[in-house]
């Protein structure tokens, strides 16, 4: 793991309020869009899938365990009941989506076990690298999805990513109540990739 001495430290500050102060006057981030589409009806299983997922990292930014485990459970089930069969007939591809979709079970489970909030935001961001594959592959085109990262997710070194259905950061790690920053990183972090729906 990396050390940082206090000259480090200040300079993952900077980067931080550097990306909040563009996303507050406006600038744009640099985000790879997926090629143009239009919008279509994707299964409901799916946005239900990814209403949980938001529910999840919504409860960390305000820092809330309890509703955390609600919606993690309420993914979880809603994960169990789709019918990866009808979204990926393919053999090949039902299995990668079978992958997936196991691997967001498995991260869900661990943050219901998660004694800490540090652990569940762990279990989150396991969560979150599954989630964008997972979309894509079952080509979700209900709504644009936004991929945003924080360089200082844990311990101040470690980065983090997540999904939001807003371009605007609000940071589930280090979030409204962090015991070190407060709210001041609630908008620390910037756009890296996203889905691109047109209407």
């Amino acid at each position: 793991m990396k050390k940082y001495g206090s000259l480090g430290l200040i300079m993952l500050l900077l980067a931080c309020g550097g990306a909040q102060n563009e996303h507050e006057h406006g600038a744009e981030a640099p985000v790879s869009e997926s090629p143009a589409t239009t919008a279509k009806a994707s299964p409901p299983a799916i946005s239900a899938i990814l209403k949980a997922y938001y529910g999840v990292k919504d409860a960390l930014v305000e820092a809330d365990s309890t509703a955390s485990d609600i919606a993690a459970k309420q993914l979880l089930d809603d994960i169990n009941g789709v019918d990866l069969s009808i979204l990926a007939p393919d053999s090949s591809a039902n299995a990668s989506l079978r992958s997936l979709a196991d691997n967001l079970s498995s991260h869900a489970r661990k943050l219901l076990s998660a004694g800490t909030l540090t652990e569940k935001r762990r279990a989150f961001s396991q969560m979150s690298l599954q989630m964008l594959p997972f979309l894509v592959q079952v080509d979700y085109k209900e709504a644009s999805v936004y991929q945003q990262v924080c360089p200082m997710a844990f311990n101040d070194t470690e980065e983090a990513s997540w999904l939001s259905s807003s371009p605007e950061i609000m940071n589930p790690y280090l979030g409204k109540k962090h015991p070190k920053y407060a709210a001041g990183m609630l908008h620390c972090g910037e756009l890296t990739d996203s889905i691109a729906v047109k209407p």
